[in-house]
């Protein structure tokens, strides 16, 4: 196998060596000794393959945002989370769940448990969180035949599935006749799928790239400057706090004849031997650097603030929330919280939550493949998607009374009444109800009964 690291050192540099002092985990293996000094040697192109540069238009660059960029990471999990608070139902198509029968009572088992790592909700935040950054999700299904209930569920990594395309799509309505081939690639092994293997629940747009492999474009391709920011500004930060920032700057001001006499090779020599054996190597291999040219230092001092980094990261924070469809006024600001928590949660919800979970569900139903069994998930019991039961019975009262005012005035009609009623309540307007008086209490219809012995007394006299 050729060497894969053959082009990172130069084994003779013509020129003086490039020293790069402070790259983290080389000094073991990746410096080479010249002219009794140690330096290390790299090839640019390894130097700039250190240097983080997210492609999100790319499958390698959103998985590594995922791992790198924090708010990144945690608004797609959260909304993950969010997707999977749905209940799960599985039903016929008259919305019995029919319990106790096999088939259903299977299903219900293979979606409580997709697989030996992963409850439901587990299982949901995973594909939701794959539909949020590559636009789609693939899962496997283990099954002996398409009819089979599939005995176990797998989200497969987006990154690692292929897929190609026939190209006549346009004219085509199965998805057999426009996509070809499609494989899991897992370093050089290669693993073939057949159409009753998988399943693919998309909420991007589907495209055909090079050499007809399937794209799924989503506007989280937009966000390769926004993600590279936030890393800047993070290395940023680390620098900072290790180091402090610069702390000055290497100078001569001396332009007398003696200020800029330089040391000689045996004065420079004798300075740096000194040093080494007096101070040692604390912690790596250059404390100090000893020239011949006649130097000084100058300090200096900065404002960090000036790099404005907070105001980066909450810029990043805004767009990557923007992207994704959250509300960035969920998120703690300046030691504040949005005044409308739970209008923003429900269009999270209404607008990208319950749209994904539709999506997630058709696929779902179809790969099933069971006669008049469907699967569906609630989202109900939320709070944010709950109506405010006391704002509905103000508005209902307010209603009734203008109604009645109008009822009154001979404005409408009992029909207008109760058709205009019938918006806001469950009524049939042509159906009048027909007044009944409430009976009356026992001691009500004794006094109300005329009393005999009395009347004919009266009679008499």
């Amino acid at each position: 196998m050729e060497n894969p690291f053959k082009n990172w050192f130069k084994k003779t540099t013509p020129q003086p060596p490039q020293l790069v002092p402070g790259i983290a985990g080389v000094q073991d293996m990746t410096y080479e000794k010249v002219a009794g000094q140690h330096f290390y040697l790299f090839d640019s192109d390894y130097i700039k393959s250190n240097f983080l540069d997210l492609k999100m238009d790319t499958m390698t660059g959103k998985a590594q945002a995922l791992q790198v960029v924090t708010p990144f990471a945690a608004m797609v999990d959260r909304m993950g989370k969010l997707f999977a608070v749905g209940k799960d139902y599985i039903t016929d198509d008259e919305n019995n769940e029919n319990e106790g029968k096999e088939t259903y009572d299977s299903v219900r088992a293979l979606i409580e448990k997709p697989n030996v790592f992963q409850t439901s909700t587990m299982f949901k935040r995973q594909v939701e969180t794959y539909l949020l950054v590559y636009g789609f999700c693939p899962i496997f299904g283990f099954r002996m035949s398409k009819s089979d209930i599939p005995a176990s569920l797998w989200c497969i990594p987006p990154e690692l599935f292929h897929a190609t395309m026939s190209g006549y799509f346009l004219k085509q309505t199965e998805y057999s006749d426009i996509v070809e081939k499609t494989w899991v690639q897992i370093g050089t092994q290669r693993i073939d799928l057949q159409p009753e293997d998988y399943f693919i629940v998309f909420s991007g747009q589907v495209e055909m790239g090079k050499e007809g492999e399937m794209k799924v474009r989503t506007p989280v391709d937009t966000l390769s400057v926004t993600m590279n920011n936030w890393v800047n500004q993070a290395i940023a930060r680390g620098a900072i706090i290790k180091d402090g920032g610069p702390k000055g700057i290497i100078t001569n001001d001396d332009n007398s004849e003696f200020g800029n006499n330089a040391m000689t090779q045996k004065e420079q020599t004798r300075l740096n031997e000194t040093f080494k054996q007096k101070y040692g190597l604390v912690g790596k291999e250059f404390q100090i650097l000893v020239s011949q040219a006649a130097l000084r230092w100058q300090p200096m001092s900065w404002d960090a603030g000036q790099l404005m980094l907070d105001q980066t990261t909450d810029e990043a924070m805004r767009v990557i929330c923007f992207t994704l469809g959250w509300s960035y006024g969920l998120f703690k600001s300046e030691g504040q919280y949005s005044n409308n928590v739970g209008g923003e949660e429900k269009r999270t919800y209404t607008t990208v939550i319950i749209p994904d979970s539709e999506a997630y569900a058709q696929a779902l139903t179809g790969f099933l493949n069971q006669e008049n069994l469907k699967y569906y998930m609630d989202y109900t019991d939320v709070e944010a998607l709950q109506k405010d039961r006391k704002s509905e019975a103000d508005t209902l009262n307010n209603i009734i009374n203008a109604l009645n005012n109008a009822l009154k005035v001979d404005g409408i009609s009992i029909f207008e009444y109760r058709t205009f009623l019938s918006e806001y309540l469950d009524i049939d307007p042509e159906e009048i109800p027909v007044k009944k008086q409430l009976p009356s209490s026992p001691m009500s219809q004794m006094v109300a009964q005329p009393q005999p012995d009395t009347v004919a007394i009266e009679e008499n006299n």
